[in-house]
């Protein structure tokens, strides 16, 4: 079989892990999802304790006798605003109000303070306080983002924040297989096998305390298994070939009732033959496109492969990276970094995006701390860059006086295509899945 560069993520395999049609409704088939007000709401706490590490790292190290409840509140309370800020501007008022949404934020960072503050009396300040670290496992073909991740001189604690509502988390449920996977890539960061937890001290915060979901063997079989559902479901050419989880049913709770009876009962009249002949064709096609729109997607990976396998002089020479960067100025006012190194960028232009990768010793290129953004322009030896996934305050301080590298990636915009042949597939009216299936059959 040839190689392929899919990657499964965390929270794909937490999702298969529960259910397997649960996760292929919106990765594979394309059915949209929809948000909560709570969920909004734990978005905005996400982003305020995401753009806060430094703050609680500081607190951490500095409060050694006494609570930290009450110095942790002080430190954050710039990203509370700043955030909270930006929410009042954008919020659209409708079952809910902005004071509503603004209410039920104070509360549940309230509370998840008051776990994070409990969680740092537990033990002395960490080495290091990392948030939102991408790691990759390109053995593995697994891919998470970790919320924050503490590293002591031998241990660390693999933290994960579930603020999106105040229940705690359940055992064998969404949150403990997410957090044994991203543990697992933490592992994996640290050179352990991926299923030693010796090390690793799994932690979930929410808005009710604190929870140590144990890493059992079972446990990691789930994981495993649906890390593999994931994989077969993104790269097989049939969707017979994807095996059946062997998980509990969980359509008692199932929040797509309507678009899952739907595929499966398409699915099962094709196999019996029953499907009109038409509708037949039109599956097929669907079928063939939405591979063809899955294979693009993982084209978007094949950089981290690349990196992973290849020495950096030949990278440099394929231009997929560039090495030698450190950061030498910051625009708050743009919200940019400059990279600065003895030469200037022979690989990236304006508008490319780019993955930045800090040299950590020890520790495998996709697994050290990186961030995300776009080329802005190129620079009189180096290259002014716009940081999307992290705020410039993180930046700073985990990559500042550290060796850089850049690297070549890619923005995934699959999910529009297939969200469009969903609906061919199951709202379109009879002469649009006509002129699709003309269409498709043209292209195909």
């Amino acid at each position: 079989m040839t190689p392929t560069t899919h990657i499964a993520m965390s929270s794909d395999i937490s999702t298969a892990a529960t259910c397997g049609w649960k996760y292929r409704l919106p990765k594979i088939f394309g059915v949209p999802t929809s948000g909560s007000f709570g969920g909004l709401v734990g978005w905005a706490v996400h982003d305020v304790l995401s753009k806060s590490g430094g703050a609680i790292h500081e607190t951490w190290k500095k409060t050694t006798n006494g609570s930290h409840l009450k110095p942790l509140q002080l430190a954050i309370e710039p990203a509370k605003e700043e955030i909270f800020s930006g929410w009042r501007e954008k919020f659209v008022e409708g079952a809910h109000t902005i004071d509503e949404f603004v209410a039920l934020a104070e509360t549940r960072l309230g509370a998840m303070l008051e776990g994070l503050a409990e969680l740092m009396s537990d033990r002395g300040p960490p080495d290091r306080f990392l948030t939102e670290i991408q790691i990759t496992n390109p053995e593995s073909h697994h891919q998470g983002r970790i919320d924050a991740l503490a590293e002591w001189d031998n241990e660390y604690e693999t933290i994960d924040y579930k603020t999106y509502d105040d229940e705690a988390p359940r055992s064998h449920g969404y949150e403990h297989f997410q957090i044994v996977a991203n543990g697992m890539l933490a592992n994996y960061r640290n050179r352990h096998p991926e299923s030693d937890f010796t090390h690793n001290q799994l932690v979930i915060l929410y808005p009710g305390g604190r929870r140590y979901p144990r890493p059992t063997e079972r446990v990691q079989e789930i994981v495993r298994e649906a890390r593999a559902y994931v994989l077969a479901a993104l790269s097989s050419s049939s969707t017979e070939t994807v095996q059946v989880l062997r998980v509990p049913k969980a359509c008692w709770v199932c929040q797509r009732p309507d678009e899952c009876n739907f595929y499966k009962g398409l699915e099962r009249m094709h196999r019996e033959g029953n499907l009109p002949s038409d509708e037949d064709e039109l599956r097929r096609l669907l079928w063939q496109r939405r591979y063809r729109v899955l294979d693009f997607r993982q084209i978007s990976h094949r950089w981290d492969f690349m990196v992973s396998e290849k020495p950096v002089e030949e990278l440099e020479r394929l231009r997929v990276a560039e090495s030698g960067y450190h950061i030498g100025a910051v625009d708050k006012g743009t919200g940019c970094i400059i990279l600065s190194r003895s030469q200037g960028t022979r690989t990236f232009l304006k508008g490319d995006p780019v993955q930045l990768v800090v040299l950590e010793p020890d520790r495998p290129i996709l697994a050290c701390m990186n961030f995300r953004g776009s080329i802005q322009a190129p620079v009189v030896n180096g290259l002014e860059v716009k940081i999307t996934s992290h705020p410039l305050s993180e930046v700073t301080r985990l990559a500042a006086n550290s060796p850089l590298i850049a690297m070549r990636t890619e923005v995934d915009l699959t999910k529009r295509e297939l969200s469009s042949l969903d609906f061919i597939q199951r709202r379109a009216s009879p002469i649009v899945k006509e002129i699709a299936r003309i269409f498709l059959g043209v292209s195909g």
